[in-house]
């Protein structure tokens, strides 16, 4: 083994890897967005499909949703029990009343048969001549038909049941990270004009304006989808209840565990409910709730449709009409009305065929963000990675903040955490491994 001489110029390397704060958020947005790519495009694809599902819905279940007989409606208790007539041994869970002429009405129905109390068995009747045209099994609170409920399942698990709910969540958990991290490694490189691969008008450098402009674009999207998409998930999901739960954030009931002797007629009690809640001014597309157990309420809401951005709520007492309670929407507190909103358009429903567009094509745009990283990731390759621009240092204070709030987003959503440290020590290990091997080569000739 020989030594460098002390007379001997030192040997000075380009560096290969950013280091700082920097360098970590770099490295982090492009491992995570390597790492994550592949769910993120399976989310987007289903998506997609997903966001024009209420439209496909209606066409592909036409004949059961419009009406075609003319002539007045008759009473609701009889269109309820020419419902009941298709299934007398089962329970009615929801009956929902058509907003205009030419549709259905739909009477829902509690089947433990069922795979879970999800799926209802739901028969529609023509409420002008009571004619059935439709028995179909539909699926929560949306009430999804067949065709909906497959795409929904696509989107929401990948069709693997309970285990791809973690992987949409780890998928979702991370892309509002990596649309932030991209957007200001995006500013702070607008402060490097000198750097050459900001410059560059061919290869990485024209791939990389492209990944830039998209991703600003889109990014209020992403945060969007993001804070959306993990109400629904299993973990993140369940912890956003608790927090909106422990803040008051949820819609305002009413009463409902008023009870009173005797149990009356689904039907009629249907029929008082509806004639109370329209008195009290509900309009459109209403749905009307059985009680449950003993309890004799039933509660009437203003149905989620297109445009429509309030639903007034009344409970009705179904053995004598009574209305015991009633809760405009102007009442909810705003942070609920936000997520009634929010979950509105993230299932393109709040702005109907315009809503699902709009979906579309932030799905298009995100399969083409992510489409752009790998071609920067190849080009990479082929073209070397060249010298490390060098960054300014962050402010003490703005790193301070930013790590409370990976802390507390960690927190409410624990995948994204986990995930986080086991990138954080990897990192960390590499870092050490090639420090080391920098040492041992510069004192060894």
């Amino acid at each position: 083994m020989t030594t460098v001489s002390e007379h001997s110029p030192p040997t000075v390397t380009p560096p290969t890897r950013r280091t700082g704060a920097l360098g970590l958020l770099r490295r982090l947005h492009f491992f995570a967005g390597i790492l994550i790519a592949p769910l993120l495009i399976a989310a987007s694809l289903t998506g997609l499909l997903y966001a024009f599902s209420p439209t496909i819905e209606k066409v592909w279940h036409r004949d059961a949703l419009t009406a075609t007989a003319t002539g007045p409606h008759r009473p609701v208790s009889e269109q309820v029990r020419a419902a009941q007539e298709v299934h007398p041994d089962l329970e009615i869970h929801n009956v929902r009343l058509p907003e205009r002429e030419g549709r259905t009405t739909s009477v829902q129905f509690v089947d433990p048969s069922q795979p879970s109390p999800s799926y209802r068995p739901t028969v529609f009747v023509d409420p002008a001549d009571l004619r059935i045209t439709g028995d179909i099994v539909q699926y929560g609170s949306s009430r999804a038909m067949p065709i909906r409920a497959w795409l929904s399942q696509g989107h929401r698990s990948l069709w693997l049941g309970e285990p791809g709910r973690y992987y949409v969540e780890l998928a979702a958990s991370w892309m509002g990270a990596i649309a932030l991290s991209g957007v200001y490694l995006w500013w702070s490189a607008r402060r490097r004009r000198g750097a050459s691969e900001l410059n560059s008008r061919q290869g990485r450098g024209r791939s990389l304006r492209l990944h830039e402009s998209l991703g600003v674009l889109l990014l209020p999207g992403l945060l969007f989808l993001t804070v959306t998409g993990l109400t629904w998930s299993v973990v993140a999901g369940s912890n956003i209840g608790q927090v909106r739960s422990a803040l008051d954030w949820r819609a305002p009931t009413g009463v409902t565990t008023v009870a009173t002797p005797g149990t009356p007629e689904a039907a009629s009690a249907v029929e008082r409910s509806v004639t109370a809640a329209r008195e009290s001014g509900l309009e459109g597309m209403i749905d009307i709730t059985a009680p449950a157990g003993e309890v004799t309420t039933w509660m009437v809401r203003e149905s989620r449709q297109a445009w429509r951005f309030t639903h007034d709520t009344v409970t009705v007492d179904g053995r004598t009409g009574e209305v015991l309670s009633f809760v405009p929407f102007s009442d909810w507190p705003l942070a609920a009305k936000l997520t009634e909103w929010l979950i509105e358009l993230h299932i393109g429903n709040l702005l109907g065929l315009a809503n699902q567009i709009a979906l579309a094509l932030l799905g298009a745009g995100i399969i083409a963000l992510v489409y752009l990283g790998f071609r920067m990731w190849w080009q990479r390759g082929r073209e070397g990675f060249g010298r490390a621009p060098v960054a300014r240092r962050p402010h003490p204070a703005a790193l301070a903040g930013v790590g409370v709030a990976v802390v507390a987003y960690s927190v409410l959503a624990p995948l994204f955490g986990l995930s986080l440290l086991a990138f954080l020590l990897v990192d960390s290990a590499v870092t050490a491994f090639r420090a080391r091997r920098g040492v041992r080569g510069d004192a060894v000739s």
